[in-house]
């Protein structure tokens, strides 16, 4: 019976614990025939009889043979033993047994006993000399065997008959039969149905199945541990241990070593005592990741601990749809809540696997702090990243389990034989034991269970020694031993080369798969092994020859035990390679060299090609995201680079990965192509290959989010594109439906920013790893998102344990920090998913965070009042700090001693942490500061606040150097990019701003620069190169510019259009210095140039843009370097050491008359460079080469030196000023230095970067020019830089304040305009106190939460908003995109002549369309515009957010076209109207619920149509027919319903059924509302207006109400006027805090419910709310609703109906089309902002337009 026992325990045995398995049942065989040992052969009866009695079930196969009949046995005296008594002598074993087994079930014998009888035909297909192994040893003991037989047959047992076989030859020296199929079929089947019938219980699918397939999984493998008492003994001690404290117990070991079964045992020793008679140790939940494929899922495990948790605190059951979040947080929460009185042991076995829905690690389930009385056992894999966490976590204790005893491993083997009543012999002649212990690998328990199969499966009782000794020495020399057997079995070469595809792929292969494959591969084989792709393709589709599923079933059987069994429960398991020594042992085997990888690869892909394409016609319209995920893959490793590049070019292939959600990693899958074969073939020829990653790109946010909408949005591309083209064949095949974008062409212009991605909750904050390849994006709901910064593919996600994230920073290139609104701090590891510290940091919200430059360490601040600076390596606080008022933002300087905070009261507070001390305190906001950034150089720092104001600030002086308004609204972020160059800003107002890095605005650029001399032509005239002198000097005076050039004379420019109106001709000279003077009226230029000669110019005639030369003079013998003028004289300095003076007079008489010098001053010893008057004119100022200065009277005659400051720099002396208590100097000794005019003391010195070439003073404002292109201006008083401004890129040479009488008395500091001349050969205009303003970028719809840069250097940063999304931005692209001059889409309407359509914008543009293109536009207001509808006779009316309405008549030419606006009239309202209506008179509905007749507002009584009541707000107008229409309204979620009849223009009726919309009478609305007004009053009478946000608010007035954020906002004003003592500030803010947030969180709820949109259709109504939810009427009843629905994922902005369709447009930028009768979705589309207008075409139903917050309008048609 070798054979049949053979297919039982290699086949059936096998297939039947896999069924079992799905009904958590646990099936052992027991064979009597082996395991016997020699010692004990004289008890074998007993022995036998034993094991009957621990059986369930018995198998019977009867031969001819009646088998060994021993002495009649001596029993011990037990009840299953007195049949016995009255048997009969002579009995075999075999019946022994059989009639043991019976005795044991009299009454259910029937159903548990099989007999199988073999056909007594065989006997004759015998060899004659095997023969006496098959026939009765004698005629005796052939009629015991046929009356034990007939005894069978008579008692109604299973009997199989004469089941078919055939001699099959001796092997290891026994005869065997074979073609035993149906015997094993019979006996499966037989066993089956029994095992049903009497063990299967019907069960229900669902959670309690979870925890069903736990407590019997961790039951299988408790049985299974044997061995290690001592260390189950230490390991409840440990726990005890760790329970007294609540830590974690983490048990360590290698694959293979045992861990699963220890833990089982572990938990169940606590179960238990150690007697059996006490009480349980505590209580014990155990889960193990082994149970299922499925118990890997982190949802899956909170799901069964927290019920286990519920069942023991005797809470009601979980429910179903559990968020994960909702999971995370109640089983923390119930760890800590549980009864101290008893502990707990909470085993998870595996934790290191556990895994969230993308497959990636997380660990964020365990708890960062375990409480008293629980102790947290994790089994982990040695040197996995989880053991590296937690065990640096404090109160974890790590126990690895480390190699077997010779006692442990013993008793395993023998524990584990006896379960199928088998024995190794120990004796010392015959120490079989002893010989498979001395193994190397008997160290695993894998290697000894893997030998202990080999034994029980393939060895003989009586060569035992021989197959001990042969078992190789270690697990994977047995790994190996076995497959080579089992190809010996197989008998077919393709069994190697199907393993080698096991061994190759990554996730393993179902059954049905390597059954394929295996076909494939003798195929193959059978040819050589040498073919191509093509035929690998057609021999996996077209296979030649088919192994028998019987053989195959065995063969995988045999897998499964080598490999370890699946968890699935299926028919068609999975066959994976989980331990790394048996992957490595198949590795070895089969792919030894790189043609057997390479084989096996393009073998799998030709499989999983075929499997997506059982047709043939590669559309992989039904293949499964398994295969397209790796089906790239395997083409890559078999070189396959031509038919990837082929999937890679089909529009079919790209579908099917967007329908299963692998859009990013086929992105990655293009990365790879292109960077291993984009080299190799020539572009031309993957022109599809890149049209279709372009389209994955472009629409890459699109398809991740909503994959349905591949074919319409490939349907949208251009007509002549690959996309269309393959989309237009789709929708004519399928009948796709699909919204078509009509206007799509005109509309794809490049976007400024890019949509990265968006979350289901409002993003906190962002930041990017140092390398700049990851971004993180936290969530107010707690979530941590994080994205490929090139990609946008989310890598992973995480869940914090604390509510919500209020910042995050990088402490490492793997190690995040994050904060929360609960004021708790948690480090994770990033590439682990692991927490690896939790800080309760502040008592209130953490409302900034940042990181040191260096990383070392990270502060926060918190409304507690504390700044924190924290250890980042540690995770530990080094410094705290506290502040008089509550902090919101904070900022490290560059060297990372000096740290910034923004406070409340407006205030921010530079500390060193350090030192712990308060370095300085900057006033100057006036209300919150809400973000800092300090410049790169540390020297600036920037601050924004509630208000939307900047300030800069001098770090050094402590000085406010600058203050602008960036934003209306708070300024939430700053951040300096290209070195302190450009700044950003972004904030309430939902848009960034760049700006100059400092002060400093150019205004105007005059003249071109030079080109650099190696792009110079080499015969090049002067004049051919006019404009590319050096400009050394300016003038400037009445608008214009005079400027002198070197070796070029003078030109003159108009300072409006920045032209060149005049140069001086045939001029060759250098002019070094300009000066205007006026005399009675007449402007006339003054020059000095390098001939020696001064020149006198004088305007043209009437011309001011001409000058002509009316005298040329000159006494002095060297070139004129400076020019100064008072009241009556003018001075001159030369090179020649000298200065003259002449009468400003003479200079300036008609007719001009050759002038005579005053007087020469002498006193230089060198080149008279500089000269200044002082405010009275009575003395002047002179510097020279000398490097002295000198004060010379020139109010004495003649004019004398009074003071001579010799040696004042150490270089030349560039120039000079006088203020009003001291005079300037500035040299090349790069210093500028301050003297005092009487003692001629140095007051002050302030030290330049550069050499100082040029300066000018204003007021208390000293600017000077370096010979590096710089404009640096300082406070001489103070001596603070207030700024430095790249003026130039080289030398500067001249700089002036320009003289601006316009504004008089009124100039402030900040319109202070200076000029400046340089080397480049251009002159700029700047206000050097002005910050420059480069552009506004638009993007987001709501509120920016927070804004990072990618990686320095990079021009490119990211931002996050209210309106859950992430987008990148260009810089670069920034700066060049045009200003947005549209604004958002705020009213769109059809007129009814000529397919007309109108369109406003909240920046009071109307646009004109026609046939989806702009007509004409025009600026009609300039506020927003509200509202806007058609009238007769080609007129249209519009409402503006400055409460009125204009109506406007459409201007025609002579074609009919629209070339004008003409306004007829216009009306002033009391509020601004949100709809506008014509029904035989114009009508408006305001804001505040009023209806009003527009055109009586121009009488003495205006017509109010009808006021509702309370404010209600109007959500909606729907015409009704030519004389009426609808009016829907909403208040406090109740829709209110009017109905307006106009009978003529003079009269109108009002008709309310408000009272039956929703089930209540008016007067039960009316106390609702009362209720809700009494519960907020208290918030509503501390509301105030947004700072700076006025106009912003009228144009939104009831559309949004004010959100948490806002009302923050105006609580910290309150906080900020109380004025409190700092020790009384400390709790009082917080408490207070605490109180409006509650307030604040009690009316947003409130507001979730309100209605805000509604549309009516005959006695159809639909509404839709800020949820995303519509609801319907049921007609005719208004009375009945349906329940509210999830349709959007934001606010429903606007709702209309057709006859056939339901269309919703929302925030969340989808337009939404519903089959009006069935309530299903049936078409979608998606637009680029919020959708805040639709309106369908009147003409055709089946067109609509919508426009959206970025100013996009959308031209949509239906086909459906």
């Amino acid at each position: 019976m070798h054979a049949e026992r053979d297919v039982l325990v290699r086949s059936v045995f096998p297939e039947l614990r896999r069924r079992a398995a799905a009904h958590y049942l646990y099936l052992q065989e027991v064979e009597l025939r082996w395991g016997v040992t020699e010692e004990e052969s004289n008890r074998a009866v007993e022995l036998c009889l034993s094991e009957v009695c621990r059986s369930q079930l018995l198998l019977g196969i009867l031969g001819e043979r009646y088998g060994l009949v021993p002495p009649r046995p001596t029993l011990p005296e037990l009840p299953q033993y007195s049949w016995l008594n009255s048997a009969a002598d002579g009995l075999s074993i075999t019946e022994m047994e059989i009639r043991q087994f019976q005795a044991l079930y009299p009454d259910s014998s029937q159903s548990r006993m099989f007999f199988y009888f073999r056909s007594p035909h065989l006997t004759s297909s015998v060899p004659v000399a095997w023969r006496t192994d098959f026939v009765a040893e004698s005629k005796e003991a052939e009629a015991k065997m046929n009356s034990l037989k007939t005894w069978i047959q008579n008692n109604e047992f299973k009997v199989t008959e004469n089941y078919p076989c055939e001699w099959g030859g001796v092997v290891d020296g026994k005869p065997y039969v074979k073609g035993l199929e149906d015997f094993g079929r019979a006996a499966l089947e037989d066993i089956w149905e029994a095992v049903q019938q009497i063990f299967v219980e019907e069960t229900d699918e669902d959670l309690t199945s979870e925890i069903k397939e736990q407590e019997v999984h961790q039951d299988s493998q408790q049985r299974q541990f044997h061995g290690r008492a001592k260390l189950i003994s230490m390991a409840t001690e440990k726990v005890k241990e760790c329970q007294q404290k609540g830590g974690i117990l983490m048990v360590e070991g290698k694959p293979g070593e045992g861990k699963t079964v220890f833990m089982a045992a572990l938990a169940q020793a606590l179960k238990t005592s150690v007697k059996n008679k006490k009480a349980p140790l505590c209580d014990v939940i155990s889960y193990s990741t082994d149970a299922s494929q499925s118990a890997c899922s982190v949802e899956q495990l909170l799901r069964c601990l927290v019920q286990w948790l519920r069942k023991i605190k005797e809470d009601v059951e979980l429910p179903p749809n559990t968020s994960y979040k909702d999971l995370l947080s109640e089983f923390h929460l119930n760890l800590t809540d549980l009864n101290k009185e008893k502990p707990l042991a909470l085993f998870v076995d595996g934790a290191d696997r556990i895994h969230d829905g993308r497959g990636q690690r997380v660990s964020e389930w365990i708890p960062q702090h375990i409480p008293k009385g629980v102790c947290l056992v994790l089994s982990v894999t040695s040197e996995s990243s989880l053991q590296n966490t937690v065990s640096k976590r404090k109160g974890a204790v790590s126990f690895p389990l480390g190699q077997l005893s010779l006692p442990d491993k013993k008793e395993i083997v023998q524990k584990q034989l006896v379960e199928f009543g088998k024995k190794l012999s120990d004796s010392a002649f015959n120490n079989q034991l002893q010989t498979l212990l001395m193994k190397k690998g008997s160290v695993s328990p894998l290697y000894l269970h893997l030998a202990c199969e080999e034994l029980k499966s393939y060895a003989s009782f009586e060569k035992m020694k021989d197959s001990l000794q042969s078992l190789p020495q270690s697990l994977g020399e047995l790994v190996q031993h076995s497959l080579l057997r089992l190809e010996t079995e197989y008998c077919r070469a393709g069994l190697g080369w199907a393993l080698a595809t096991l061994a190759v792929s990554s996730t393993g292969l179902r059954e049905s798969d390597l059954y394929t494959i295996l076909n494939v591969c003798n195929d193959l084989n059978s040819r050589g092994g040498l073919v191509s792709w093509q035929d690998i393709l057609h021999i996996a589709r077209h296979p030649e020859s088919r192994v028998p599923m019987a053989v195959f079933s065995q063969l995988a059987r045999t897998l499964h035990s080598l490999i370890g069994q699946s968890h699935g429960q299926g028919s068609d398991d999975l066959l994976t390679l989980t331990h790394p020594e048996v992957r490595s042992a198949f590795e070895h085997l089969y792919l030894s060299t790189d043609e057997s990888k390479t084989r096996s690869h393009l073998i799998i892909a030709a499989h999983l090609w075929v499997r997506s394409n059982p047709q043939g016609k590669d559309t992989f319209l039904h293949s499964d995201a398994d295969i397209l995920s790796h089906l790239p893959a395997h083409l890559m490793g078999g070189n396959q680079w031509e038919p990837l590049c082929f999937l890679l070019s089909s529009y079919y292939f790209l579908y099917a990965n967007v329908r299963h959600g692998l859009l990013h990693q086929l992105l990655e899958t293009y990365s790879l192509f292109a960077q291993k074969y984009g080299t190799k073939k020539s572009r031309g020829n993957l022109k599809d290959f890149e049209d279709c990653l372009s389209f994955l790109k472009r629409h890459s946010l699109l398809l991740s989010q909503w994959p349905a909408l591949f074919v319409q949005t490939a349907l949208n591309e251009p007509c002549d594109s690959s996309a269309h083209l393959w989309a237009e064949s789709m929708t004519r095949n399928g009948g796709v439906h699909a919204v078509k974008w009509l206007n799509f062409t005109d509309a794809a212009v490049k976007e400024v920013s890019e949509l990265v991605s968006t979350f289901r909750s409002e993003p906190s904050c962002v930041v990017v790893s140092p390398d700049g390849k990851l971004a993180a994006v936290g969530t107010g709901e707690g979530t941590l998102h994080f994205l490929h910064t090139e990609t946008g593919q989310e890598v992973k996600s995480l869940m914090s344990s604390a509510d919500g994230i209020s910042g995050c920073m990088f402490l490492g290139e793997e190690l995040l920090a994050t904060t929360s609104f609960d004021g708790q701090v948690e480090v994770w590891d990033v590439a682990s998913g692991c927490r690896t510290a939790h800080m309760n940091a502040h008592s209130n919200k953490i409302t900034g965070c940042d990181v040191s430059p260096d990383r070392k360490v990270f502060a926060t601040v918190s409304l507690d009042l504390n700044l924190k600076v924290w250890s980042a390596q540690k995770s530990t606080e080094v410094a705290s700090l506290i502040n008089p008022s509550p902090l919101n933002c904070v900022n490290f300087n560059l060297e990372g001693q000096l740290l910034a905070v923004g406070c409340w009261d407006g205030a921010v507070r530079l500390w060193n942490w350090l030192e712990q001390k308060n370095v300085t305190t900057l006033l100057g906001h006036q209300s919150s500061v809400r973000s800092l950034s300090f410049s790169p150089c540390s020297s600036m720092l920037c601050s924004g606040c509630l208000s939307g104001e900047v300030r800069l600030w001098s770090v050094a002086a402590a000085a406010c150097v600058g203050s602008y308004h960036a934003h209306r609204g708070s300024t939430q972020t700053l951040n300096f990019l290209q070195g302190g160059n450009l700044l950003l800003s972004a904030g309430h107002d939902s848009v960034v701003n760049v700006w100059s890095g400092g002060l400093g605005r150019s205004v105007a650029e005059l003249g071109e620069k030079k080109v650099p001399v190696l792009q110079k032509q080499q015969k090049r005239t002067r004049r051919g190169n006019e404009d590319e002198a050096n400009a050394l000097c300016v003038a400037v005076a009445s608008g214009y510019a005079a400027v002198g050039y070197h070796g070029d004379g003078i030109k003159m420019f108009n300072l409006k259009s920045g032209e060149k109106v005049w140069a001086s001709e045939e001029l060759q000279v250098s002019m070094l210095c300009l000066m205007w003077m006026e005399e009675g009226g007449t402007e006339m230029l003054l020059s000095g140039a390098m001939d020696h000669r001064l020149r006198v110019w004088e305007r043209q005639g009437e011309n001011p843009e001409s000058l002509v030369s009316i005298g040329s003079f000159g006494v002095q013998k060297g070139a004129v370097l400076a020019l100064a003028q008072n009241s009556t004289c003018v001075a001159s300095a030369s090179d020649d050491f000298t200065i003259a003076l002449w009468l400003k007079s003479e200079l300036t008489s008609k007719p001009w008359i050759n002038p005579k010098v005053m007087c020469i001053l002498r006193g230089h010893n060198g080149g008279v460079t500089c000269l200044a008057f002082s405010p009275t004119g009575k003395e002047l100022l002179s510097g020279g080469k000398d490097q002295a200065l000198m004060v010379w009277n020139v109010n004495s005659s003649p004019p004398v030196l009074s003071r001579s400051f010799p040696h004042c720099h150490g270089d030349w002396i560039t120039g000079c000023a006088w203020t009003s208590s001291a005079v300037l100097s500035c040299s090349s000794d790069c210093k500028l230095r301050m003297w005092d005019i009487q003692t001629g003391s140095l007051l002050r010195e302030i030290l330049s970067s550069s050499s100082l070439s040029t300066l000018c003073c204003w007021e208390d404002l000293v600017m000077a020019g370096t010979t590096d292109g710089l404009l640096m201006v300082w406070k001489w008083e103070s001596g603070v830089q207030v700024t430095r401004i790249q003026a130039h890129k080289s030398r500067l040479h001249h700089c002036t304040v320009v003289s601006q009488p316009d504004l008089g008395e009124n100039l402030k500091p900040e319109d202070v305009l200076v000029a400046s001349a340089s080397e480049d050969g251009t002159v700029k205009l700047w206000h050097p106190l002005q910050v420059h303003h480069h552009n506004t970028l638009h993007g987001h719809s709501a509120e920016i939460q927070a804004l990072v840069c990618k990686e320095a250097g990079l021009p490119e940063f990211l931002t996050v908003s209210e309106d859950r999304s992430l987008r990148s931005w260009s810089v670069t692209t920034a700066m060049e995109a045009a200003p947005r001059q549209k604004g958002g889409v705020r009213a769109v309407c059809f007129l009814d002549t000529d397919e007309l359509m109108v369109c406003g914008y909240d920046t009071g543009r109307l646009e004109i369309w026609h046939q989806n293109s702009v007509v004409y536009w025009k600026k009609v207001s300039d506020g927003g515009l509200t509202a806007v509808t058609g009238m007769p006779d080609d007129q249209l009316a519009v409402g503006c957010s400055d409460c009125s309405v204009l109506v406007w008549k459409l201007e025609r030419d002579a074609e009919k076209c629209i070339v004008g606006l003409n306004k007829m009239s216009s009306y002033k309202l009391e509020n601004p109207v949100s709809f506008l209506f014509y029904c035989g008179s114009l009508y408006g509905a305001c804001v505040n619920g009023t209806v009003v007749d527009v055109i009586s507002t121009t009488t003495s009584y205006t017509k109010q149509s009808y006021s509702w009541s309370d404010e209600v707000r109007p959500v909606g107008v729907m015409a009704n027919d030519s004389k009426s229409f609808w009016l829907l309204g909403q208040k406090n979620g109740v829709l209110y319903i009017g109905f307006i009849l106009s009978v003529n223009p003079n009269h109108s009726h009002f008709l309310n059924f408000c009272d039956d919309t929703v089930g209540k009478r008016p007067e039960y609305l009316k106390a609702d509302e009362e209720m809700w007004e009494n519960m907020l009053e208290d918030e509503l009478q501390q509301q105030g207006e947004e700072p700076q946000g006025q106009e912003d608010e009228l144009q939104q007035q009831g559309e949004e109400p004010q959100g948490q954020q806002e009302e923050l906002q105006e609580q910290e004003e309150e906080l900020q006027k109380q004025g409190e003592e700092p020790q009384q500030e400390e709790e009082k803010p917080s408490q207070e805090q605490l109180e409006q947030l509650r307030i604040a969180n009690r009316k947003a709820a409130q507001i979730r419910s309100w209605i805000t949109a509604a549309a009516v259709h005959n006695d159809f109504f639909v509404c839709g709310d800020y949820n995303g939810n519509i609801w319907f009427n049921q007609p005719p009843d208004l009375c009945k609703w349906t329940e509210r629905k999830p349709a959007h994922t934001d606010k429903v902005s606007v709702l209309r109906l057709t006859e056939s369709l339901i269309i919703s447009a929302s925030y969340d930028r989808s337009v939404k089309l519903w089959d009006r009768h069935t309530k299903k979705q049936v078409g979608m589309f998606v637009c680029g902002g919020p959708v805040k207008v639709l309106e369908v075409n009147p003409h055709n139903p089946k067109e609509l337009i919508c426009g959206d917050t970025q100013g996009q309008l959308y031209f949509l048609s239906w086909k459906g």
